[in-house]
């Protein structure tokens, strides 16, 4: 009902959401990188 986004709204909260993803996966990238390092 009330709720709805324009486009310009959904496109930001995808790349919100993709952001996020690829910052999670390179924090883990850098910290398996960082321990193999350390072996």
């Amino acid at each position: 009902p009330g709720a709805t986004l324009s486009p310009d709204e959904v496109v930001k909260g995808i790349v919100a959401i993709a952001d996020g993803l690829t910052l999670a996966r390179t924090g883990r990238f850098i910290e398996w990188t960082g321990r193999e390092r350390e072996f």
